[in-house]
């Protein structure tokens, strides 16, 4: 009962960690492409033909 117990709280401490570390690298490429964003035009929507292919050049540029 105690190691499954251990078990799961490692389990858990390692979601944490991994969920902080998700949420360190999510924000660091959310600051490059503000900064992408502030030092380049965005791109322009009307050359991709159509709003799906509007949407696909949106989100790339925030990759």
């Amino acid at each position: 009962m105690s190691k499954a117990r251990a078990r799961g709280k490692r389990y858990e401490t390692a979601l944490r960690v991994g969920s902080l570390a998700n949420l360190a690298l999510v924000s660091a490429r959310a600051a490059r492409a503000i900064e992408a964003r502030t030092t380049a035009p965005p791109p322009a929507p009307v050359r991709a033909g159509g709003g799906q292919g509007g949407q696909w050049t949106w989100t790339s540029s925030w990759r």
